[in-house]
């Protein structure tokens, strides 16, 4: 299963750059001289088959065992009720750049035209043991984004003090080509609004679930501390 590449990923919560597509029709060619031959009907293809809105592009999915998944409740601004399974997913993780800590992304589509959506989880663990099994953690603060690519929109609670992750478990490793990684599920909610950068308008994140990748490459040989509530 190929690996989107998770500095990408990163740079666009900075930079917000979304290339806009432009679909151009084309027409049938002018018929041919006589002495010519005719043209075939794949040379000109109608202008009518190029699509208003395009379609979703296919999803790469999210855990190698197929059991990914999102599900989260957004209140405010706009009202969604998400709830992606694995195949509707493009996932990534590893280790938050430069402090200790986390972060799983995960990109779907909304019905409403296709709309692309991404949102990235960013949880502070407990200091790291070296655990190679499973571990869980309990009441992790967390930060959470919401970027609508279609409308190079984006929202985040800003800091880890607005929402809070209930459990976290980090499954043990996995193989996935050429990378290692484990399950990372968690469950958690947000008490503060991610507020809109460069606006005013504000998204409660009132309930969110997952399970997503935690690729190793970032993490060396640690995994989390099992915590008590």
């Amino acid at each position: 299963m190929p690996r989107p590449p998770f500095d990408a990923l990163l740079r666009s919560l900075l930079c917000l750059v979304i290339a806009a597509g432009v679909s151009c029709a084309r027409t049938a060619p002018p018929p041919a001289p006589a002495a010519s031959p005719a043209p075939t009907a794949a040379s000109a293809p109608p202008a009518a088959s190029v699509p208003a809105v395009a379609s979703a592009p296919a999803s790469q999915g999210c855990l190698p065992s197929r059991d990914g998944y999102l599900r989260v409740r957004v209140r405010g601004a706009r009202d969604l009720d998400i709830d992606w399974p694995d195949a509707q997913l493009q996932c990534d993780g590893g280790a938050r750049p430069a402090q200790r800590g986390l972060r799983v992304t995960f990109l779907g589509h909304l019905r409403e035209h296709a709309e692309p959506l991404r949102f990235v989880f960013g949880f502070a663990v407990a200091e790291p043991g070296k655990n190679r099994g499973s571990s869980t953690a309990h009441n992790l603060p967390a930060n959470v984004t919401l970027i609508f690519e279609g409308h190079e929109t984006l929202y985040s609670t800003s800091g880890d003090g607005r929402c809070t992750i209930d459990a976290l478990t980090l499954g043990p490793r996995i193989a996935s080509g050429r990378a290692t990684l484990r399950r990372a599920s968690a469950r958690g909610f947000c008490t503060g609004v991610a507020t809109r950068v460069g606006g005013s308008e504000g998204l409660l994140v009132s309930r969110f679930d997952f399970a997503g990748p935690v690729f190793d490459e970032d993490l060396t040989d640690d995994t989390l501390h099992a915590s008590t509530p």
